[in-house]
């Protein structure tokens, strides 16, 4: 065998095992993510289970007060922005006490309000494994059947009702 098929070879069991590691945490409720989504942070436990973060959560509440009384996600995002209410990403770094990056508009969008009422995590859903990539080489991502999802239903307190 030469070096470079078995290096090819090395290279791509590699990737098989660590792909069935992820999968695996993902499937058994382990949150596999660098930060937590926005309204949570994530517990020290051995899953890493989301816990609610009590000022963010607040916020995040009133998002779905104000599109289940009509608000479109314009108007959601300018009443934050209005309010100064600090969207995610900024929110993010002053918890962590660094300054929030210059390419950042520093106010809430249609979109990062879109994406939260999207969201299943705010139930307690943890929907994970949703995207790939084609293989260890091409790393092109792409969406998986949802039949593929590692979803856990009722993983962690939700900070919205089911309703």
């Amino acid at each position: 065998m030469t070096p470079t098929v078995f290096n090819e070879w090395y290279a791509a069991n590699t990737s098989k095992k660590l792909r069935a590691v992820f999968e695996s945490n993902a499937r058994s409720g382990k949150y596999k993510t660098t930060f937590a989504a926005y309204g949570y942070v994530k517990g020290d436990d051995a899953n890493f289970t989301p816990k609610i973060d009590p000022e963010a959560a607040e916020v995040v509440r009133r998002i779905f007060e104000l599109r289940a009384s009509g608000w479109n996600v314009t108007r959601i995002a300018e009443t934050l922005n209005s309010e100064s209410v600090l969207p995610p990403q900024d929110y993010k770094y002053s918890k962590f006490g660094k300054d929030a990056p210059q390419y950042s508009h520093h106010l809430w969008s249609p979109t990062a309000v879109k994406r939260i009422l999207s969201n299943p995590i705010y139930i307690g859903r943890l929907e994970q494994l949703r995207y790939t990539t084609v293989s260890y080489k091409n790393h092109k991502i792409v969406q998986k059947d949802k039949d593929d999802w590692a979803v856990i239903e009722n993983n962690h307190e939700p900070i919205i009702s089911q309703e």
